[in-house]
């Protein structure tokens, strides 16, 4: 007589507090981020020249405070489908920050937009203007005109920025001064992962869904105080 057939074994089904612990601690910050993410990308990149990364646009896992950050390592390898939509997201956030900084170095090393730089100060000098550089920190404020090209900045920054009054003065003659096929290379990699962001946000929403239904979860944790007043 033939041996019966092996049976598969099921997953085991996550515990309930488990499950909460996903969908409050990870699933719901991440969704606000992928949310202010969008609305970031139609303003800036925030690439930040002292350090080549971005100021608001994060990998999935640095989005969350440090105690969240521990439940998405236990998380991670549990649901193939959300470890896909953090790899994608990680992944285009990271070939944009490799055109990202592409553009600022070629930026720092070119002659022309040194001197589309330097031709700027000087007419803010000849004009007399208290807002410039020492001479010494001239190379800082190069670096801060090539980040402000690279985030596509409009020439409206305030004056809380120390080269605000230079980059207003000079914007499009130093977007000019740039390559013209980085800066495509970089708009069309920025197009691609707002469009990876968007998705990632529609899936998570999803499958936050899926699973405060099937565990009767709710998206918020609710507060005692909020229940108890409910019944007053």
């Amino acid at each position: 007589m033939a041996a019966p057939a092996r049976k598969r074994g099921r997953k085991a089904r996550p515990p309930i507090n488990v499950v909460r612990s996903w969908i409050w601690e990870v699933f719901t910050p991440q969704l606000d981020h992928l949310r202010y993410e969008l609305e970031v990308l139609g303003k800036t990149l925030s690439f930040q020249p002292h350090s080549g990364t971005f100021e608001r646009l994060l990998p999935l896992r640095d989005a969350l405070q440090r105690d969240e950050q521990h439940v998405f390592n236990d998380l991670r390898g549990d649901l193939p489908e959300y470890d896909r939509l953090v790899d994608r997201h990680d992944t285009a956030l990271d070939s944009l920050r490799t055109r990202a900084d592409a553009l600022f170095v070629a930026l720092t090393k070119s002659d022309a937009f040194r001197a589309c730089f330097h031709s700027a100060l000087s007419e803010l000098r000849a004009e007399g203007s208290e807002h410039l550089p020492s001479p010494q920190d001239e190379t800082t404020w190069l670096a801060y005109i090539a980040a402000d090209v690279v985030n596509d900045l409009p020439p409206d920054l305030p004056a809380r920025y120390s080269d605000f009054e230079l980059w207003n003065r000079a914007a499009d003659r130093f977007k000019n001064a740039a390559p013209s096929s980085l800066r495509q290379q970089l708009s069309a990699e920025r197009n691609r992962f707002g469009a990876t962001a968007r998705e990632a946000h529609q899936e998570l929403f999803a499958l936050r869904k899926g699973l405060s239904r099937k565990y009767d979860v709710p998206v918020a944790p609710i507060l005692g105080r909020a229940v108890e007043s409910a019944l007053d």
